[in-house]
């Protein structure tokens, strides 16, 4: 799923829950919840809403490690592909402060930057910043490629939704080149769309975006190229 193969994320987990039918193992959540953000992001949403409902039920509002939290991430994500902006910022917060608490770190960031892009949407602009200062103290930790390209996603992302273009480009830039080639085709994607948008330069700005759309289109991130 992160790495932007989102078929294949759904097929491995409709194969794990195919062969424990019946039951609703803390376990089995997982799969579920992994299931629902590829359906989300593809754009099967009634799909996805199946699958959320069913990692709800088998977590409520119980702590069980880090599923707990990597299902509100997918309930946060459901939210806001439904339009239910405010459900979604309270699910990804929660899930980003559960996972940062316990210590997986690694697994916060892709939680934190749709935090950011749910509350630059919803008018929270202190929140996204407050989520953007979080995604880079964590790539510092961390130390690797991929969680300094999602911090410069959400610092790019934050810069252009709230007026500032100009800053926006030099972050994303940055996103794109740590991307490019890494197979993560929906952070790739997104990092594109945000330098496209972002870049004064005319033929930039027109390569940007035409290799977002094929970037999105690898992945079959429907919603998102569109």
């Amino acid at each position: 799923w992160l790495a932007g193969d989102l078929t294949g994320a759904l097929r491995c987990t409709q194969e794990a829950l195919t062969q424990s039918l019946g039951t609703s193992s803390r376990r089995r959540g997982v799969g579920m919840s992994i299931a629902a953000l590829a359906t989300v992001e593809i754009g099967e949403i009634d799909e996805a809403r199946r699958h959320v409902a069913s990692a709800r039920r088998v977590y409520g509002d119980s702590s069980w490690y880090m599923a707990t939290d990597i299902a509100r991430h997918a309930y946060g994500l459901l939210a806001r592909a439904e339009g239910q902006l405010e459900v979604a910022r309270e699910q990804l917060s929660r899930a980003a402060d559960g996972m940062v608490a316990m210590g997986a770190t690694a697994l916060a960031p892709p939680v934190l930057v749709d935090l950011v892009e749910v509350c630059l949407a919803s008018g929270h602009p202190a929140e996204a910043e407050k989520a953007t200062e979080q995604l880079e103290r964590l790539a510092k930790e961390i130390d690797r490629d991929l969680h300094r390209a999602i911090a410069n996603l959400g610092r790019a992302q934050l810069a252009l939704e709230t007026g500032d273009a100009d800053g926006a480009v030099g972050p994303a830039r940055a996103a794109v080149t740590l991307l490019d080639g890494s197979g993560y085709d929906v952070l790739l994607g997104r990092a594109l769309d945000v330098l496209g948008r972002a870049t004064d330069d005319r033929a930039e700005a027109v390569d940007a975006l035409e290799r977002a759309v094929s970037a999105f289109d690898r992945c079959q991130a429907v919603p998102r190229r569109d």
